[in-house]
Order: structure tokens, then C-alpha cells, then sequence
């Protein structure tokens, strides 16, 4: 016998039904048709749109990306893990490129690729799936010590087996076609950019010889001189130290006739009292007749001093001593005052001699700073013609080089290659029937519970004695007639 449900909130009620396993057990074995319902017909289901549905078929081409040092120098080159797993994206990214796309869809169709629809884009860029497995570590045949590769798988879906596996292959050879043209035109732009520089730089050791051929006419008799300016073991002017000493010697030899004729000239001021004592040593060695003069004198002095002390200063005897003295004084004067006369003259012809040898210094000096100053201009232009012509001579390889790889680019692949290429798989992609119906049994169970909660919460009848004892507090004696809920 069924009870009527008191009148309770009903979500209450229903949060109670639930925290009770036993009860729950009961409403599900009560309700155990309608859950096998659900389950049977959500296979049924299942497997008619599983069988209906169209059937999608899948082709996969694997490339090898192995980036490595490019022969060209100017191109792109792998250093970092970064770079190379940039290497990689940057060819997925082409391989879904609208160009790739729409030449792929146009030799698919047999049409223009000016004329392909975008949608035509649209449609085969959603029926592509890429996938990439990295070789971290490995060294393939071709690999240069990089230590990374990357295998690409390009998979696409068609509605038959022969579609798909052409379009996969129709897709990566466009995409090797444009990747090859894409590297050939970096190549001949570096080429060409290299060619302007070179001719740029050709034109400037061209002006730099031409300035450095120019100064060496200038410099004329000169330059033999201007060569030897920066070899410390070849004397530019081997007669200029000759001249330097003779000039430091005649500085030496002036001033001491200059203090010679000074010492002579205060000697004849004092001969009287001095005699030879104010005469320099080496005038008195080199004139014998100054010394015969002072020993006269000295003599007649010596002479008169002993007869002074029996004659008269009036006497005659002393007078004429004296005039002797004085006599010897007037030649001895006239002797120095001849010495003082030929010093001076040799004097006067050393001064001359030194003014001739300061210009012929003054010249050598001039001489010695033009070919500084040329030389610092000479080296600056040599310097600046063999920079030039060495960037010169670098420029010239590095286009060689450039032109060599620009020959070789225009081969398809590069850095990728096609490891295997795509064959028609019988084997529907999609729809997986088996699959589909492994997934709809877990599927179908749940969905027939859940509407066996639903409906128990929204009903309001016991299913289980221990409900009626807990809703009313009394304990049940028996059950008359049960009914099962649907």
C-alpha cells in the first residue's frame, strides 16, 4: 500500500532520500526499467548515427625538421634550443599559410590559385592536424652537432582514403615549393645587398688609391725621405747631427771668447798693478811676448824698489826707471788691447758661423716638421687605403659565398625532409563506431539514473518502509501491498 506524502517541503524531503543508500538502492532496483531503457536506447542511438554518419579518412606525411648551419652565412642559423623550436613553429605556421593553402586547393582542383574561395581555404585549414614529436638530444645522419630535431606529422582528413592521402602529399610538396622559394629569395636578397656594398666599398679604395697615388707625386724627391721617417735605424738627414754638434761647440767656443775678451779688457784697465796676474792662463801659454813684457817690467820695478832708498824720487836715475816702467805698461797694453782686437774679430767670425748654422738648423727643423706633418697625412692615407681594401677583400668572399649559397637554395627541403609520404588508409578516421558505443554504455547508464532522480523528486510516494517510519515517528507493522515505481 502506497501513503500519501505529508505536506513538507518537498527539497528537504528529497535531501534526506538521498543521504540514505539503502533507499536509494531501493528506488533504483524499483526503477531498474527505466534506467535499462535509457542505456539500450542511447546505444541504439549511438550506433545508428555512428553508422549513418559520413565517413572521414585520415593520411599523414612525416617530415624530418632538422635544423642546422645553413651553408650560407647570412641565413638563418640554429644556436639556442629557443631558436631551433622556433625553426619549428615558424614551418607549422607556413604549412597553414593561405599561400600553401590556396596553391594546394588550387593543383587539387585544377584551378588558378587566384581563383580559389577563401571557405575552399577555410575548409581544407580545418581538415589539417599537426603534431610534433622533438628528438632532444639525438644526432641524425644529416644533423651537424646541433642536437636537436623535431619530426612533424601532418595529418588530413577527406572523404575517401585516395583524397586525403593526395591532398596531404599535394600540401607538403606545396609547402616544400614555397619554403624553397621563400629561402631562395633571402638568399638573393643578402646576395644582392652584399653586392651593393661591395660595389659601395669598391668605389671608396678606389678614391683612397687615387688620394694616395696623388700625395705620393706631390711629395716628389721627398718621399724616399718620407719612407725612412719611421725607421728608428735609418738617419733621415745623416748630415743634421753634424751640424747640431758643430753648433753646440760654437756655442761653447763664443762664450768663451766672450768671457776671454772681458777677462783682457779688465787686464788692460789694471796692467799697471796686475800685469799678468789679470791675464786668463791660456792667453798667457799662447803669447810669449806678454810674458816678456811682465817679466821687463817686473825686472825695472825690482831695480828701482833697491835703488829707492839711496836716490831721490827727483833723481834721474829713478826718473828714468820709471819711464821704463811706464814704457813696458804702454806695450803690454798695446799687446792686450791687439789680443782683445783678434779675439773680437775671431769672435765676429764664429758669430757668423753660428748664424749660418742656426739657419741651416732652422731649415732642417722646417724640413723635419713638413715631412712630420706629411707623414702623419701619408700614414692616414695608408692606413685608411688598407682598411678599405681588407673590408674590400672580405666583402668579395663573403659574396662569393652568399652567390654559391643563393645557387643552392633553390632546391626544395632545406631543413625539412619528407620521411614518409602519404598513403591511403582504409580505415575510417571517423566516425569510430566501436568507440562510440564503448562511450555510450557509461553514457546510457548514467542518463537512465539521472532520470530515475529526477522522477523520484518530483513524486510524492514512499518507496521503502523505513521513509514511513522516519516521516511520522512510528514503526511500521507490516505492508499490506507495496507498489513498484515506475
Amino acid at each position: 500500500m502506497t501513503l500519501p506524502h505529508p505536506e513538507q517541503p518537498r527539497s528537504s524531503d528529497s535531501r534526506e532520500r538521498l543521504f540514505d543508500m539503502e533507499v536509494l538502492l531501493s528506488i533504483f532496483f524499483a526503477a531498474r526499467g527505466t534506467i535499462l531503457l535509457a542505456l539500450v536506447a542511447t546505444v541504439v542511438a549511438t550506433a545508428v548515427v555512428s553508422f549513418v554518419a559520413p565517413r572521414r579518412y585520415e593520411a599523414t606525411v612525416k617530415l624530418l625538421a632538422e635544423p642546422r648551419r645553413e651553408a650560407n652565412p647570412y641565413a638563418l642559423e640554429f644556436r639556442t634550443p629557443q631558436d631551433r623550436r622556433l625553426f619549428v613553429e615558424t614551418q607549422k605556421e607556413l604549412l597553414v599559410s593561405d599561400s600553401v593553402l590556396a596553391r594546394t586547393v588550387a593543383s587539387s582542383t585544377r584551378v588558378e590559385p587566384a581563383a580559389v574561395r577563401q571557405a575552399d581555404i577555410d575548409r581544407l585549414a580545418s581538415a589539417i592536424a599537426i603534431n610534433t614529436r622533438s628528438s632532444l638530444g639525438r644526432r641524425f645522419a644529416r644533423g651537424e652537432g646541433i642536437g636537436e630535431s623535431s619530426t612533424l606529422f601532418v595529418t588530413v582528413q577527406d572523404s575517401t582514403p585516395e583524397r586525403a592521402a593526395s591532398t596531404a602529399n599535394t600540401l607538403v610538396e606545396t609547402y616544400m615549393d614555397v619554403s624553397a622559394e621563400l629561402r631562395l629569395a633571402q638568399a638573393r636578397s643578402a646576395t644582392r645587398s652584399l653586392r651593393t656594398a661591395t660595389e659601395e666599398t669598391g668605389r671608396q679604395v678606389q678614391q683612397a688609391h687615387r688620394l694616395l697615388a696623388e700625395f705620393e707625386s706631390n711629395a716628389g724627391p721627398l718621399l724616399s725621405e718620407l719612407l725612412n721617417v719611421d725607421k728608428p735605424q735609418v738617419s733621415v738627414f745623416p748630415e743634421l747631427e753634424n751640424l747640431r754638434a758643430e753648433h753646440e761647440a760654437g756655442v761653447i767656443e763664443l762664450a768663451r771668447l766672450r768671457q776671454g775678451v772681458l777677462a783682457l779688457e779688465a787686464a788692460a784697465t789694471k796692467a799697471a798693478d796686475e800685469g799678468l796676474a789679470g791675464i786668463p792662463t791660456e792667453y798667457q801659454s799662447s803669447n810669449p811676448l806678454l810674458r816678456a813684457l811682465a817679466e821687463t817690467r817686473l825686472a825695472i820695478q825690482t831695480r828701482m824698489n833697491t835703488l829707492l832708498p839711496y836716490y831721490l824720487d827727483e833723481s834721474r836715475e829713478i826718473a828714468s826707471l820709471r819711464e821704463e816702467i811706464a814704457l813696458t805698461n804702454r806695450e803690454f797694453v798695446s799687446q792686450v788691447s791687439l789680443l782683445v782686437d783678434s779675439e773680437r774679430a775671431s769672435m765676429e767670425v764664429l758669430q757668423a758661423t753660428q748664424t749660418a748654422r742656426e739657419a741651416a738648423l732652422s731649415r732642417y727643423e722646417q724640413r723635419l716638421a713638413q715631412l712630420s706633418r706629411m707623414n702623419s697625412e701619408y700614414q692616414e692615407l695608408k692606413r685608411d687605403y688598407q682598411a678599405k681594401a681588407k673590408a674590400l677583400e672580405s666583402q668579395l668572399g663573403a659574396l662569393a659565398e652568399a652567390e654559391a649559397a643563393a645557387a643552392q637554395s633553390s632546391t626544395a627541403g632545406g631543413n625539412i625532409t619528407i620521411v614518409d609520404a602519404a598513403r591511403p588508409n582504409p580505415a575510417a578516421a571517423s566516425p569510430k563506431v566501436l568507440r562510440n558505443i564503448l562511450v555510450a554504455i557509461p553514457t546510457g547508464f548514467l542518463l537512465g539514473v539521472l532520470l530515475v532522480l529526477i522522477g523520484q523528486l518530483n513524486r510524492g510516494v514512499f518507496v521503502h518502509p523505513r521513509e514511513v517510519e522516519r516521516r511520522t515517528g512510528l514503526p511500521v507493522v507490516g505492508i499490506a501491498n507495496q507498489e513498484v515505481a515506475p
